[in-house]
Order: C-alpha cells, then structure tokens, then sequence
C-alpha cells in the first residue's frame, strides 16, 4: 500500500513538473512570437524588454530550454555549478554591456534619465539597453568605481564567465586547432575577395525636385509710401491747424507733458489722439536667393534615402520642406519598418550628411511619416515688418496677437497671448531668449494703445528693458530690484483680487463682459489688459523663492478672466528654478536651444530643444497641443527698438499705478502725499520704538492697507530714517525713541 501511494505521489509530482514546463515553453513561445501573438505576447514583450533590456530573448530561449526538460524529461537538466556560475556571471556581464553603450552619465543621474524615459521605452521610441535591471546594476556599479571602472569590470566579467562555462580540455583543444589551422595555410595565397556595395539592392534615383513642396521664402521689397516722416519728433496734437477744433483739445496738449498717476487700478489711462507707429521705422526683409538651399535639399536628400538603404530601412521620400534655417525631410518606412530603427539611427545621418546636427520627429504629427531635419547652408533673416505687414484677418482685430517667426514651409507664425493665457521661455545664454521677449513687447508697442494693453517689465538682469524705460505702456517703472519685483508680483495679485470683485458686483464672469457693459454704463470704467514680462525668473527665485512661486502660482491660476497674462523667461532650465507648480501652470511653453536633454525635458516634457540650432531656432508647443512646432524666431535689431520706442515716449510720459512705486518724475508728489499722511509721525515713533520697519507690522500694528504701509515705508527710508530691503533681512532702523523726547 505504500509502496502505491509512493507511486502515487511521484506520478502527480511529474505531472505538475511537466504542466510548468508546458507553461513555461508556451510563455516564452508567445514572447518571442509577440508580433503574431495578440496583445498578450505584445504586452509581455515590452514588459520584458524594459525590465530586462534590448536581449531579453535569452532569458526566454533559457527558460524553452527548462521547459522542455520539465516537460520531456520531468526534470531540469543537470549542470555543474561551475557551469552555474559562468553562466550567470556571463550575463551580468551581457546586462552591464548593454548598459554601457551609448550612455554618458554615471551614478544616480544615469537611473533617473533611465525612469524619466519611461514612456518612450515601453513604446519602443528608445533603446532599452539593459533594461531596469541593467540600469539599477550600471548606476551602482559606476557610482562606485566610474564609467571606465565600469568597462574594465565588464571585461572581467565576460572573461570570467567564458572560462568557467568551458572547461580547461574544451580551452586546450581549441587552442590546438587554431594553431594547426594556421600552419597549414600559412603558405596558402590568399584569395582576392571582391568587394560588396554596401547598398545591395538596385535603387531608382529619386527626384527630390518633386518632393519639394515649399520653396525658399522670398521675402518682397516694401514700397510703403511715406506719408509722414520717418523720423521722430514729440507729438504735438493739432490743435492750431484748424479753427474748429473745440478749446477742451489744450487738456490733451498738456497731459503728455507731465507723468500722471491714476488712483483706479482698473481704469483705462486716456491718451487722445495717441498714434500707432508705422511700420516704416522697421527693416526691410533681405532678399534670399534660396538656390543654394534648394540644391543642397537635393542632394541630402538622395543621400538620406541611400543612407537608410545601407542600415536596411528602406523608405520613400514624399515631401521637402525649406525653412528659413532648416530643411524637413519627410520619409515614409515601407511597412514592417519600425519608427525605431529610423530614431536609432540619427547620430549615423548626422555624421553620414556632415551636418551640425539633426532631429529625427517621429512620426509627424497627422501623417504617416518621419521627419527628418537638417540645417540650411544659408540661413534666411526673419524680420518683424514681412510679419505685422501680412497679418491673417482672423488676428487682425485681437489686440493681443504677437508675431513669433516662421515654421518649415516658410508660413508666417503668430500667437495670441489671451489664448496661452501664460507663456515659459527657456533657453542657453546666445540663443535668442531676450530677442524674442523683444520682439513680443514690440509687437504690443506696434498694435496697441495705452488704453488697451498695459505692461509690468521686470529685468533683473537691469539692462534688457532699457529702451522701455517711460513708455506710456507702462502700468508702472521698470523693475530691477528683485525685492522690489517680488512686491509687484504680489500687487498684481491684489489687482486681479480687485477685478474679481469688480466682476462679482457687476454680475459678469470676464473682462470682455465687462468692458461691454462699461461701454454703455457711465459709472463703470473700462479695464486695461495688463502683461507681466519676466526676463530672468532665477535671479527672482534665488532671493525670494517661496514669495514669488506662490504669486505666479496665484496669476497663472486666476488671472486669465481677469485680463492679467505673464509671460516668464529664464536661461537656467532647472527644476529648482522652473518648479513644478510653475510649470504646470503655465501650459505653453518656447523652448530655445538647450545644453542637455533634461533640460530640454525640464521645459517641454520631451527630448528635442537640445538639437536646435540656436540663433532664434526654437519649439514652440502652444496650449493643448502635444507635439511641438519648430519656428525659426522674428529678429528685432537694437535701431528698430530704438526708433519705435522714440516714438512711442514721444506720444506722452507713462501714468503709473499708484501701487507700484513711482518714477522720479513723480517723486516729489508721493513724498508730499506720504508726509501729509496723519498717522505718519505715530508710525515713524513705533519704528523707532520697536526697532522694526516692515510693512506687515505696520498694517498689524495700525490697520492700514499694503499700499498705504508700503509708502509710508517708501517715505522713511528716503527720509533716512531705516535702511534700504536687504532680501530676506530686515531693515536697519536708524532712529531711536530718544529722538522724539
């Protein structure tokens, strides 16, 4: 009876043995066949290959080995340790290789450039290398011991792993046999091979001619007749020319003359008779003569396609596209060709074409094709003038429409900044930030009034806003400070408050609405439109971080309806710069050429600003789209600058936001207005008492508003009486109690 249930037992044994061998064989059938095995053997595919890197089929070519042996002979098939161990030493050495090739960092930074691919991993876009597994071992390993480190223990590893797998006789022998083979056909002649093209199949010329569907851009001669002088004079209303003008037309002659301040923070600044400048202070385009552009697009492009053939990828060029900078080849891999193999191959184009660089998009957003591009060898000027010359009349009544540049087929870009509602520009030092900051201020100079847009410039870097310093544009100076900057970020936060209580007590949900209703309800005035333009925020985030995140926080939230838009700019694309509340707030982004691809991550969420050109080369990714838009950036030269802000400040002195702290011009009207204040001696006696100047113990102390405590502030420090802001310190206070017995 025993001896029968031992039988038992062992036959339900093998039986269970050989149900996971068949498991086991099946499994690994259905990975290795992925391709004809459904969404399972697809998502097993891409599992195993990011956990275990581009040669994960050896695992499952072992574990159809184990099956095979449980299934047929109901056991694994007996090996040495010493074999054992080999093998396993063997492939961590194959693991670290893989991890190893065509990785440039070490050490933590090299698994977290690893996870934050993960997207493009698991959906085949990148080569998985070692995959999760190889990653973890490649960043301990060279963390420890470095990137060459790295090499030599692979090197040993593989050596090591090859020696225990064959034996000492299996060595030996092979070592014979090579030698004899050698002295036996030492004295042999050597055959002469012939040498193979390395394009094996016959290829039929392409004519590229026909795949050009955008000529180079070439840009018209302006004939603008000049009806006024170019240059310019201070504006004089006409008053004297004609008899029946009414007397009230003296008010408007004086009110350029003198700096004004409005006491409604909402209100429109009525400049009359305010005049647009022409687009005759600006450049003409030059003219291209686009041949040699057009030739080399020839011939690269053959070239691609033969490229492509040589690494076994064959495609069909259909359409050229010939940018201003750049030309765009799309390419279509016949089926069966993975996009992969197209994206893998981008440092072989590069170098094949000779070119500075190249970026593959893949695929093109709405076709079935691959983008290829390459630089231009001339480059064509793209200027402001073709572009506010030509404005589409979908754009031509929406005030806020700035001119960005031109895309691939040479189409003018334009943008509107209510639609963003909030713009990020990032890029390296020299690659076009600031010109593109001055070109969207241009832009609002060359389209609208003072009573329709107003502007907030703060420049850290205190010499880019120069030329704008007294336009009447401005809601209030320009601010260098960054003390002072943090400030005004928070008062416009306080005006967006302002309006939102407006909107409540009218009954309306934006400023269009309330702008309507202000049209026909004299108690209502109109609201300005407002734009805050940050040149450098690292400078800002540095000194006062946590202040300024949360008011950017705040105006990328809420400001939208209320008619308030930041656009913000930075040359230091780092997480602790471009934080995360930041960027997920502010939705379209510019990104400029870059150092690294986590940079480029950092701005646009994906790879691809690393690549450009620079020189106003940029990706442009507008709100609620995915993919971004290469745009060759509108150049604005200091002279146009010059010539537009000359006559814009010739209309008129800006009127300031009594929030804002005023300019020099007005200095003495708000010393004379914070003196009469009648609590001013009671404050000035508390400072010196407490020893403490700060604006938040004088709204606790006394009651007063922000704006109120921050002149009277303002006043005692002109005064001499407390010491300029010292970032986070606080004030030095120079008067004491005695002074006042």
């Amino acid at each position: 009876m025993a001896s029968k249930k031992r039988r038992k037992t062992r036959a339900k044994k093998e039986s269970t043995v050989q149900i996971y061998g068949g498991i086991l064989f099946v499994l690994s059938l259905i990975v290795l066949l992925h391709e004809n095995t459904g969404f399972l053997g697809e998502f097993l595919h891409k599992c195993s290959r990011f956990a275990l890197g581009n040669f994960y089929f050896i695992f499952y070519f072992i574990l159809i080995i184990a099956g095979l042996s449980l299934f047929i002979g109901k056991e694994l098939p007996r090996i040495g340790n010493k074999k054992l161990v080999g093998g396993i030493v063997l492939l961590l050495g194959v693991i670290l290789l893989t991890s190893l090739i065509g990785q440039e960092l070490t050490g933590k930074e090299a698994m977290d450039d690893f996870f934050a691919r993960t997207t493009e991993i698991y959906a085949e876009e990148e080569s998985a290398g070692g995959g999760v597994l190889g990653i973890l071992l490649y960043s301990l390993v060279s963390g420890l011991i470095s990137k060459i480190g790295t090499i030599i223990l692979t090197v040993v590893l593989f050596v090591f792993g090859i020696y225990m797998l064959l034996e000492d006789d299996f060595l030996i022998s092979a070592y014979n046999a090579v030698k004899k083979y050698i002295a036996d056909n030492k004295n042999k002649p050597k055959p002469v091979k012939k040498q193979t093209p390395l394009i094996t199949k016959k290829q039929k010329p392409i004519n590229v001619e026909d795949t050009i569907v955008t000529k180079e851009p070439v840009y018209p001669a302006y004939n603008e007749p000049e009806t006024e002088p170019v240059t310019v004079e201070p504006f004089k209303p006409a008053v004297k020319e004609t008899v029946k003008e009414p007397v009230v037309q003296n008010t408007s002659e004086k009110k350029p003359e003198t700096a004004e301040k409005t006491t409604n923070s909402v209100g429109f600044s009525q400049f009359k008779d305010y005049r647009l400048p022409r687009l005759s202070l600006l450049e003409n385009s030059p003219t291209s003569k686009g041949n040699e552009n057009r030739n080399n697009a020839k011939i690269k492009g053959q070239q691609l396609i033969d490229i492509l053939e040589q690494f076994d990828v064959p495609c069909t060029l259909q359409e050229t596209h010939i940018g201003p900078s750049v030309t765009k080849f799309e390419v279509k891999p016949q089926p069966g060709i993975k996009v992969s193999k197209i994206t893998s191959l981008q440092e072989n184009i590069k170098m094949e074409l000779a070119v500075k660089d190249v970026r593959i998009e893949a695929p093109v957003p709405g076709k079935n094709a691959v983008g290829i591009e390459i630089p231009n060898i001339e480059r064509s000027g793209v200027k402001m003038k073709e572009l506010l010359s030509n404005v589409p009349e979908k754009y031509a009544d929406k005030k806020l429409t700035i001119a960005l540049g031109k895309d691939l087929s040479g189409e003018n870009v334009y943008a509107e900044i209510d639609r963003m509602p909030h713009l990020l520009i990032a890029g390296s030092t020299g690659s076009g930030k600031s010109v593109c900051i001055n070109s969207i201020i241009t832009t609002l100079l060359l389209r609208t009034t003072p009573n329709d847009v107003k502007l907030l410039l703060i420049d850290p870097k205190k010499v880019e806003f120069t030329p704008y310093t007294d336009i009447p544009n401005l809601i209030g100076p320009v601010i260098s400070d960054t003390s002072e900057a943090a400030n005004a970020l928070k008062t416009i936060v306080s005006i967006m408050d302002n309006r939102y209580n407006k909107f409540h007590d009218v009954g309306v949900r934006d400023i269009k609405e309330y702008n309507k209703k202000a049209k026909n309800d004299e108690k209502l005035k109109p609201m300005v439109q407002i734009v805050v333009i940050i040149d450098e925020l690292a400078d800002l985030m540095i000194t006062h971080g946590k202040d300024v995140e949360a008011s950017i926080q705040r105006i990328t939230q809420l400001a939208r309806a209320s008619g308030i838009h930041l656009i913000v700019a930075t040359q230091r694309p780092s997480t602790d710069v471009i934080t995360g509340t930041i960027k997920t707030n502010i939705p379209s982004r510019i990104a400029f050429a870059v150092a690294s691809a986590i940079d480029s991550r950092i701005v646009l969420d994906q790879v691809g600003a690393e690549r450009l050109l620079g020189n106003g080369d940029m990706l442009y990714i507008p709100m609620g789209e995915s993919s971004p838009q290469r745009i060759q950036g509108v150049y604005v030269s200091d002279e146009e600058i010059h010539k537009i802000t000359d006559f814009v400040k010739s209309q008129g002195k800006p009127e300031y936001d009594d929030a804002f702290v005023v300019g020099e011009g007005a200095e003495a009207q708000m010393l004379g207005q914070t003196s009469a204040d009648p609590l001013y001696e009671d404050v000035k006696k508390f400072v010196a008492t407490t020893g403490k100047a700060s604006t938040s113990s004088i709204q606790r102390y006394f009651g007063f508003g922000y704006n109120r405590a921050a002149r009277i502030i303002d006043f005692l420090e002109q005064e001499g009486a407390i010491g300029p802001a010292n970032g986070s310190k606080p004030r030095e206070v120079f008067i004491t109690a005695d002074d006042f017995k």
